[in-house]
């Protein structure tokens, strides 16, 4: 949120309501995903396929971040 405000110091109320509405549709679409695939192909596939979802927006946020200069090269 403070990074987000600090980008754009006059748009406080946007930058809030599309954090807010993005962490509301993630807090969806992953309950989703899960009863999806634990349908089709089990619930423990469901919960690795979940875990691997997640390492996949880690990896690409830690990325991003690299790649903006926010944390050093040495981690």
């Amino acid at each position: 949120m403070a990074r987000g405000t600090g980008l754009y110091p006059g748009k406080t109320g946007a930058v809030t309501g599309i954090l807010f509405s993005t962490m509301s549709l993630s807090g969806m679409a992953f309950p989703f995903l899960i009863e999806l695939i634990g349908t089709n192909v089990g619930i423990e596939s469901a919960y690795y396929s979940l875990i691997a979802i997640e390492l996949i927006i880690l990896i690409t946020i830690m990325f991003m971040n690299r790649k903006a200069n926010l944390i050093p090269r040495s981690i």
